[in-house]
């Protein structure tokens, strides 16, 4: 197997089959495992067995279908399923966009399982406040009762969908760079593909 960027068509996709496993995908900005038997039309058939990344959508694709950004033509027949990223024993990332003590647009990256849920600890209240998925693959305060300004450290909680939740800590809001917090990473689930 060998890594290829892949893009994804996920307007109009139902939630079922193949095309709910690329929208999972696309969603989570997670990896797949994609099998190709060469069948289709073109000059230069997909055939193999490749690990793939979900990068962003591919507006001119069909729904249901998959770009592999390479040379070549044609529509071929594929087999997806979302699996474990292959992360090894490196920890979660995290990356703000347009962040400031008033709004936090933050993305996690480098997960063994995408975050299916993120929530912030609201620390004068004492509780936790979730964060709403954006289309870009972001985490957004909501319209929740937030403690603004936001003070650092951050205290996130990220639930995996196999029901998993870790806690970690982000010391600063710095746009545009990748932060590491206190080290955490979902552990590896049997039951799941990887």
């Amino acid at each position: 197997m060998f890594l290829l960027a892949v893009f994804a068509a996920i307007i109009g996709f139902a939630y079922c089959g193949k095309n709910a496993n690329i929208l999972w995908l696309y969603q989570h900005k997670t990896a797949g495992d994609v099998h190709a038997s060469g069948k289709g039309s073109g000059a230069n058939p997909i055939r193999g067995d490749f690990k793939v990344f979900v990068k962003d959508v591919c507006p001119e694709c069909h729904a249901g279908s998959l770009d592999f950004a390479e040379n070549g033509d044609g529509r071929w027949a594929i087999e997806i399923q979302a699996v474990q990223c292959p992360v090894g024993n490196t920890k979660i990332e995290y990356k703000f966009q347009g962040s400031n003590p008033w709004y936090l647009k933050l993305q996690t990256r480098n997960s063994r399982l995408p975050a299916t849920e993120v929530a912030m600890f609201q620390p004068r209240s004492q509780r936790w406040e979730p964060m709403k998925r954006s289309a870009d693959g972001f985490w957004l305060m909501g319209d929740g009762n937030w403690e603004k300004p936001v003070q650092t450290p951050l205290r996130v909680r990220l639930t995996a969908p196999n029901g998993e939740t870790i806690e970690d800590r982000i010391d600063k809001i710095h746009n545009d760079v990748v932060i590491y917090g206190n080290g955490v990473q979902f552990s590896l689930d049997a039951h799941l593909p990887h």
